[in-house]
């Protein structure tokens, strides 16, 4: 999981690379840049699955529902939208599991099941 978390900051760095508007006149060699990249779930009293995304100095630019990946609150640019929804899709068995122990209150369970997602 942590490889794939991996490639997902690098999608992100990426998508910033080529969307990078610049404003000098002199030629620029552009390296990627990793930004950090966190992904957070909360005990909080939301009905549907979801996670939260901390992207760069940036908290919470972002939810996005378990179940189906669709966005439901942020302004983190529509252009990291296809990759997120991705990345849920491929991981949504182990995020579902990790909502349920979170929200049953399950500390223990919870704990284990998050270092899968690093």
């Amino acid at each position: 999981m942590k490889e794939e978390l991996e490639k997902l900051q690098d999608e992100f760095a990426y998508i910033d690379m080529i969307s990078r508007k610049s404003n000098s006149k002199y030629m620029e060699i552009l390296l990627k840049e990793l930004l950090p990249l966190q992904f957070r779930m909360e005990p909080d009293h939301h009905g549907a699955p979801h996670i939260h995304i901390n992207y760069g100095k940036r908290k919470h630019v972002a939810s996005y529902r378990v179940n189906d990946g669709v966005r439901v609150a942020g302004d983190l640019s529509n252009k990291y939208d296809k990759i997120v929804k991705a990345w849920i899709s491929k991981n949504q068995i182990l995020l579902l599991q990790i909502w349920r122990e979170l929200k049953d209150g399950n500390q223990a369970q919870y704990e284990m099941l998050i270092p899968q997602l690093l």
